[in-house]
């Protein structure tokens, strides 16, 4: 199987290469994502342009904007091509984020749920692979209520002592610096294994999720860990 995974290091993201039609590009790896995301100048580097059809949606911050649509003819990433791809078309500025290192974020794409959840991927540490594949229970569909994911369910003892910094808290479309409250350490059991997460952000809300979610997890918990993602997520021994 190809090996999709970019090379790209941002922050602590997954990155996967992709090709639009004959043109290369970078996507950020995003089950946060409801819809796959493009800049308007990688949409004009395959010849591409906006319909006129506009669709409302919100970000991590709670700002919900009327983004333009495109059809995508197909977009390849690794052994996979997805065909007649809609997207939501945003402006270059939305992804011009830099981190705390200076790096800027490489990609042009946020590669949504609506495209993730219908294939197969498997990650490995050793190889330093992302490989993607036809899901193997293709009579099951993911139902449409679920817009995000996946669902996990890791369990902790006892929150630690939560301290406050200033953060940037970024999404599509904003950036905000804000004090907030954080824990230093974070030890969580999910799935026969222990994950420590380093400086976890406390906020007071959760915009676009239901009542039932009360944490996002970033690429922080699956770093250095084999995975493997078909709608559900699973560890890997």
């Amino acid at each position: 199987m190809i090996n999709c995974l970019s090379s790209s290091k941002f922050a602590n993201l997954l990155f996967v290469n992709v090709q639009i039609e004959n043109v290369n590009a970078i996507a950020l790896f995003d089950t946060g994502a409801g819809m796959t995301v493009i800049s308007k100048s990688l949409l004009h580097r395959f010849c591409a342009v906006p319909e006129k059809e506009t669709l409302r949606a919100g970000n991590n911050n709670g700002m919900v904007r009327e983004f333009q649509t495109a059809a995508i003819p197909g977009i390849r990433i690794g052994d996979i091509c997805v065909e007649k791809c809609k997207v939501l078309v945003t402006d270059d500025a939305d992804f011009a984020h830099s981190d705390e290192s200076g790096r800027i974020f490489p990609a042009e794409m946020l590669l949504g749920w609506d495209v993730i959840s219908r294939y197969r991927w498997s990650y490995s540490t050793k190889d330093e692979s992302l490989s993607v594949s036809l899901p193997e229970r293709t009579a099951e569909h993911l139902s449409p209520e679920i817009k995000h994911g996946p669902v996990v369910s890791p369990e902790y003892s006892r929150l630690p002592d939560i301290h406050y910094h200033e953060t940037e808290i970024a999404g599509v479309g904003t950036s905000q610096y804000k004090r907030i409250p954080y824990v230093r350490e974070l030890q969580l059991r999910f799935q026969n294994q222990t994950i420590t997460l380093q400086d976890v952000d406390i906020c007071d809300k959760l915009y676009g999720q239901s009542e039932e979610i009360e944490a996002l997890l970033g690429y922080d918990f699956l770093e250095s860990r084999d995975w493997l993602l078909e709608q559900a997520f699973r560890l890997l021994p």
